[in-house]
C-alpha cells in the first residue's frame, strides 16, 4: 500500500493517538492495538481508543488479513 495516500501507516511507533480517529490515547491504560510492518520492513504499532475505531481502521485497508 502506498503511505502517501494512507497517513496511518506513516504513524510513528509509540505514538498517543488513535490510529482511526486521531484523539488523544492515554497509553497508560489498555488500548486496543495492531501491529504491522511498513513499506521498509519497520514493526509498527497501532493504538485505538476503542474496538470501534480498530474495526474501522482495519477495515479499511485492504491489505489487512481477517
Amino acid at each position: 500500500m502506498n503511505d502517501a495516500k494512507n497517513p496511518r501507516r506513516q504513524r510513528s511507533f509509540g505514538t498517543d493517538t488513535c490510529a482511526a480517529c486521531e484523539a488523544v490515547v492515554n497509553t497508560t491504560e489498555w488500548r486496543p492495538a495492531a501491529t504491522d510492518r511498513d513499506e521498509a520492513g519497520t514493526y509498527q504499532v497501532y493504538v485505538f481508543c476503542d474496538q470501534d475505531c480498530r474495526t474501522r481502521w482495519k477495515e479499511g485497508r485492504s491489505d489487512c488479513p481477517a
